[in-house]
Formats: structure tokens, C-alpha cells, sequence
């Protein structure tokens, strides 16, 4: 059935649970489009604890917002806090080849070992 996503302003259905960690989930969700279709996006949801907090979440949005317009980043269609302030919400474009993490895997890397690859990299070109 139907959720509303009261700070999101939309309606939607949880197809399923694509990944979820100790702070919160990643769902695949349809939403409802003006025409009477319905598209398929992420909905990320971050429970709001003092290790995520409302700062945390600004500077990934702040990050996401950054790379707008660009084919190598993710489109975010909405951001919200839950009405209940348990939940950041981010409403974003579907990645159909799955997370970063599925494809670093499916590569047979450690995913941990890309990311401070990936850090490593940005502070030499940085220097």
C-alpha cells in the first residue's frame, strides 16, 4: 500500500529492500507520476541518531547536489525528515547496475580497499 512521505511530498510503494546497514536502508520504491504512471526510484532512509545527525545529512545532500548535471552522479529528486524526526529521507534516481559496493565485489575488490584507494588518489591531486 500507498506511504506518504510527508516531507517528500510524494506517495509511494516499497517494492523492496535493496540494502540496509545499522543505520538505515535503501528501498526500491514506485512512485505515482503526474500522467496516472508510476516511475521506479531509491529511497534512502538514515535514522537520525548522534552518529548521523541533521548535519551529516546537509553535507551528503550538500555532496549529491554537487554533482548535479552530471552522468557520473545520481539525480535526488527530494530530501525530507520524517514528520516523526526519526528518518532522513533522500528520494533519488535508480541505479540500475547496483551500489558501488555490488560492483566493486562483483570485480573481486574489497570495497574498503577502494575507498582509500579513491581517498589516497584525491589527497595526491590535491597536494
Amino acid at each position: 500500500s500507498p506511504c506518504p512521505a510527508v516531507g517528500l511530498g510524494v506517495k509511494y510503494s516499497v517494492v523492496k529492500v535493496l540494502g540496509q546497514g545499522g543505520f538505515g536502508e535503501v528501498s526500491l520504491v514506485e512512485v505515482a507520476a503526474p500522467n496516472g504512471g508510476s516511475r521506479q526510484l531509491a529511497l534512502k532512509r538514515m535514522l537520525n541518531t548522534y552518529m548521523y545527525t541533521e548535519d551529516d545529512f546537509a553535507a551528503e545532500v550538500a555532496g549529491m547536489a554537487a554533482g548535479a548535471g552530471s552522468p557520473f552522479c545520481i539525480s535526488v529528486e527530494a530530501t525530507a525528515q520524517t514528520a516523526d524526526g526519526m528518518y532522513f529521507e533522500v528520494l533519488m534516481e535508480l541505479c540500475p547496475q547496483g551500489s558501488l559496493n555490488d560492483t566493486m565485489v562483483s570485480a573481486g575488490q574489497s570495497p574498503c580497499g577502494g575507498v582509500i584507494l579513491g581517498v589516497a588518489r584525491a589527497n595526491v591531486s590535491l597536494v
